[in-house]
């Protein structure tokens, strides 16, 4: 449906949202807006078995990745298969609540690098106490997984910059991850 007092692709209902929303697959990132419900968080969304087989952004830019020079595409509406996306957040200064209750014992945050495609993710992850994260990953089996306070950037995107994100989702089966240090 299409707004046609604001020229806006879409028609927002009383319980609609507008977030902003960057998508990654192996070959792409995506920038758009995604239309939720006022009550479901992103990370929900994704892990919800509601969720729909394709994403749809609006007034998307689109970055594709896969030839010797990316491409930059602008699209009023864009349909991403859910299977190839690998990870994705609301677009900065837009955030999340956190999708957990700090107080909650016998968790802990890990220090993580991700790698998916040309990008990498310096992040945290919330884990068992008693666990390390690659028995985390290998016995969780969660179709996406949250990180925490992110730093996204890339290598074939120079100026691309550092992406920060307080919440970050991330497909695990198709993720390569490394432990890392975390600060003092």
């Amino acid at each position: 449906m299409t707004d046609q007092t604001s020229n806006l692709p879409y028609t927002l209902g009383p319980d609609d949202r507008v977030l902003p929303m960057m998508v990654y697959t192996a070959n792409m990132l995506a920038r758009g807006e995604m239309i939720l419900k006022q009550s479901i968080r992103m990370g929900t969304w994704f892990r919800s078995a509601t969720s729909a087989d394709y994403l749809r952004l609006y007034r998307a830019t689109v970055l594709l990745l896969s030839g010797p020079t990316p491409q930059v595409i602008s699209l009023t509406e864009f349909l991403i298969p859910a299977l190839p996306i690998l990870a994705a957040h609301v677009t900065p200064p837009t955030q999340e609540p956190p999708d957990y209750d700090a107080s909650e014992p016998n968790r802990k945050l890990v220090g993580i690098t991700a790698l998916f495609g040309p990008f990498r993710v310096i992040a945290k992850l919330r884990i068992s106490a008693s666990t390390n994260i690659g028995a985390h990953l290998n016995t969780s089996k969660e179709t996406f997984q949250s990180v925490y306070d992110a730093e996204i950037n890339s290598t074939a995107i120079p100026n691309m910059g550092i992406v920060r994100t307080s919440l970050m989702i991330l497909r695990p089966a198709a993720v390569a991850f490394s432990p890392r240090e975390l600060a003092e």
